[in-house]
């Protein structure tokens, strides 16, 4: 009875710490991505981009535009949820000109 008592206690230990654990993991993201996005758009440079691929991810429809550009003759590449647009269409991007893998479609940026 006491081991089992002792099962439970420690199950109900680790269920809150897994849901702090999920809750940091969380807070981390976000901040991590508004602070790229907030670098994009301090230092940010502009830069013509194209994309090579467009494709459908995920359930829910998702359309998934996959652009490549170059920076002093290294090419780079990301990619831009936006059904709009079609493979070979050219994009402008914003790269961060300390590590231009660091980078995000313009538009996206602006509307942040």
């Amino acid at each position: 009875m006491e081991m089992e008592i002792n099962r439970i206690k420690s199950s109900l230990l680790k269920t809150p710490l897994i849901w702090v654990v999920l809750i940091l993991a969380f807070i981390f993201l976000v901040f991590r991505n508004n602070n790229n996005i907030d670098k994009l758009r301090e230092e940010g440079q502009e830069v013509k981009g194209i994309i090579y691929r467009k494709s459908g991810v995920g359930s829910k429809g998702t359309i998934r535009c996959f652009y490549s550009f170059e920076v002093a003759g290294k090419q780079y590449e990301g990619f831009y949820d936006n059904p709009k647009l079609n493979q070979w269409d050219s994009l402008e991007i914003i790269y961060y000109k300390s590590d231009p893998s660091l980078n995000q479609a313009k538009q996206f940026v602006e509307d942040y």
